[in-house]
């Protein structure tokens, strides 16, 4: 048996630990383009946030009682309008998130399961996962 750590890509869930370091550094959150806070969203944008991310799931793979960790909606963006976040900040974030699972496998060593999920009737990008869910089961794809 596998036991996996949950960790949403986009979302700072109140019940985190790392929620409380995200209040204490608002830099980390996304900004709208009119440098708005979007409380509890982490920017994906930038560099120090997601090595910040994946250090959380290593740290918790250092401990010996995870086998790896369920990265959830980190599949196409920010998921703002375009009238809150510019389009060239939002595929700046789709890319920022696209490199989770390679920074979340290396801050866990290498070793361990990264499974994502982008809960949507597509063919998911798969990188540097070694697991995958799909949460919508879609007859028309092959």
């Amino acid at each position: 048996i596998a036991v996996l750590m949950y960790l949403h890509g986009k979302f700072a869930m109140p019940y985190y630990a790392s929620t409380e370091y995200l209040r204490q550094h608002a830099e980390y959150e996304l900004h709208t383009r009119h440098n708005e806070t979007l409380k509890n969203i982490w920017d994906m944008t930038q560099a120090k946030v997601r090595d910040y991310w994946a250090s959380v799931v290593g740290a918790s793979a250092q401990t010996g009682r995870i086998d790896g960790v369920f990265i959830d909606g980190i599949c196409g963006g920010s998921g703002q309008p375009p009238e809150v976040i510019a389009p060239e900040v939002d595929a700046a974030y789709a890319q920022g998130e696209a490199m989770l699972p390679q920074l979340t496998l290396s801050a866990m060593g290498q070793q361990g399961i990264v499974l994502s999920n982008c809960g949507k009737c597509e063919v998911c990008p798969v990188g540097h996962e070694n697991a995958i869910m799909f949460e919508y089961w879609c007859r028309d794809i092959d």
